[in-house]
């Protein structure tokens, strides 16, 4: 599990990382950026401002902002809003199924993650046979930020 999500809602009860992870001006910027496309302004330009804008809440290394703004404008917020939609109808949690899982799992997400360590930490305890690495200077993508240890970890788990 990559920067996952969880097991459960947990994860929508939290406090925002997202902008928690910005600075004021960001903030500001994603603010106007928001606000422009919930008044319909759907341009690319608009997309890669927002992009932009949030894009220093997911990665620790400055260089990998561009890129993550990108893949930011990708999203689809109307299947994002019904799959969390349906998630909440059906009140998500499968904590109880997976426990039955004995395969081993690794829990892997960065120590500055929009994903807050207390998601992973819900995991860990819901999977019996779980790990769980904290990358050091390392926000959503592991594989950018900490390249070398994102990918010996992987690797040295499933060698394991």
């Amino acid at each position: 599990m990559s920067s996952s999500g969880g097991v459960d809602l947990s994860l929508l009860k939290g406090e925002n990382l997202i902008e928690a992870g910005l600075s004021k001006t960001e903030k500001d910027s994603l603010n106007y950026w928001n606000d422009k496309i919930e008044k319909g302004d759907t341009t690319y330009t608009a997309r890669i401002g927002r992009g932009r804008a949030m894009a220093p809440a997911y990665v620790f290394d400055k260089k990998f902002i561009p890129i993550i703004a990108q893949r930011l404008t990708q999203g689809n917020s109307t299947i994002n809003s019904l799959l969390w939609g349906d998630m909440q109808k059906t009140n998500f949690d499968c904590k109880n199924k997976v426990s039955n899982f004995k395969n081993p799992v690794l829990i892997i997400q960065g120590e500055e993650d929009i994903i807050s360590p207390a998601i992973g930490e819900i995991s860990l305890k819901a999977f019996p046979n779980s790990k769980m690495i904290l990358l050091e200077n390392c926000k959503h993508y592991g594989w950018l930020d900490a390249k070398e240890k994102y990918f010996n970890t992987i690797e040295s788990f499933l060698k394991s």
